[in-house]
């Protein structure tokens, strides 16, 4: 377990900046990818500077070359940001967005199965899912900031 959680914090702290932008984007485009088509779809100043990134995740385990020169994911991590979103391929969504989701369809479903009734506990229902709508909206918000487009 130890070595498991030194593992996770050496991915952690290696996987940043550049290098976690191009593993994002690797991880939501799959498929063996030139170091330049990396390049163009990051913008980064050069093909080289893609090539350093790639290099840096083939060192850590998480990034193989196929024959042809092509690279692709060789190994999913969830390590820093990543660890708040879930989904494959393209689809990488933030945990957050079905509590969102949840809370939200049960507060606009609330009057369509109850009707109003001004009863301490009918209002306290509302607060409590608009507060959970709220928070969680909030949340999934700031986690699409955070993500590493």
């Amino acid at each position: 377990m130890n070595e498991e959680h030194h593992i996770q914090t050496d991915l952690e702290s290696h996987l940043t900046g550049k290098t976690l932008r191009v593993y994002w984007w690797l991880l939501r485009h799959p498929g063996p990818h030139s170091a330049r088509a990396v390049q163009r779809a990051l913008s980064l100043s050069s093909p080289s500077l893609s090539v350093y990134h790639i290099d840096k995740m083939k060192s850590l385990g998480l990034v193989e070359t196929t024959t042809t020169g092509e690279h692709l994911i060789a190994k999913e991590t969830r390590v820093g940001v990543l660890e708040f979103f879930i989904g494959r391929g393209r689809f990488h969504f933030p945990r957050y967005v079905f509590y969102s989701l949840f809370y939200t369809i049960v507060l606009v479903m609330l009057p369509f199965v109850l009707p109003f009734y001004p009863s301490p506990l009918f209002i306290l229902c509302y607060v409590i899912l608009f507060f959970g709508s709220t928070t969680s909206w909030r949340e999934t918000i700031r986690m699409w900031k955070q993500a590493p487009f």
